[in-house]
């Protein structure tokens, strides 16, 4: 803001010096004080390296939950789905969806690919859990001994999650605002949007836990 309007430059040079030693003033600052010199960018999940606590890979994607928490249990549909889904896209149980199939093959000769499919979304969580635990197979990983017995039925569900410098909401959080899509799609030419992949909609953002031992029911 130009506060002499008769000497303009000096009212430049003044700012100059404003910012030139809130910048130098800001190498003095603690490390967790944003300034300009190590400001975030604006969907920063808020996550150092240091911070995450590695454990299964499927795990190792750390973010920032954001909104207000509010707590509700799975139904039974929903429980299988969610331990199901861990398992089937977590490296560490790869082996054991091989070795489920080679079972199911070396049992039926002929069973079609559909039918493997079926049979591993309804039976392999149960088989996996059973083989993990069976000490004859010597699994050893304490993480997928806790995997197996899948989650909590307890959940924490929030609206908002930054990862990987993107910020994904509920439907229902959005219901009303303005959809980012329009601004998306503009900076963008017809042969990049067509290689993005469209998800869906997003309806609930829940945070899963593990049992670390054999839950009683």
């Amino acid at each position: 803001m130009v506060k002499n309007r008769s000497h303009v430059e000096g009212s430049i040079c003044e700012a100059y010096l404003c910012q030139e030693t809130s910048h130098f003033c800001s190498y003095y600052f603690e490390s967790h004080v944003q300034s300009l010199r190590n400001k975030v960018c604006r969907n920063d999940d808020g996550v150092q390296d240091d911070d995450v606590q590695h454990t299964l890979s499927i795990f190792n994607h750390p973010g920032r939950l954001a909104g207000t928490r509010k707590s509700r249990y799975l139904d039974e549909k929903e429980l299988a789905a969610a331990h199901l889904h861990i398992l089937l896209n977590c490296e560490e149980v790869q082996p054991f969806i091989e070795c489920f199939v080679k079972y199911l093959e070396e049992s039926h000769p002929n069973i079609s690919q559909a039918v493997v499919d079926g049979r591993i979304a309804s039976e392999f969580p149960s088989w996996f859990q059973a083989y993990v635990h069976d000490k004859n197979n010597m699994v050893q990983d304490l993480y997928l001994h806790q995997l197996a017995y899948g989650p909590k039925r307890k959940v924490y569900t929030w609206p908002i999650y930054y990862v990987n410098g993107f910020k994904f909401h509920t439907e229902e959080w959005s219901a009303g605002k303005k959809p980012l899509i329009v601004e998306f799609v503009s900076k963008v030419t017809m042969k990049e949007l067509k290689k993005i992949i469209i998800m869906g909609i997003l309806k609930r953002l829940c945070k899963l836990n593990t049992w670390e031992n054999q839950p009683n029911n």
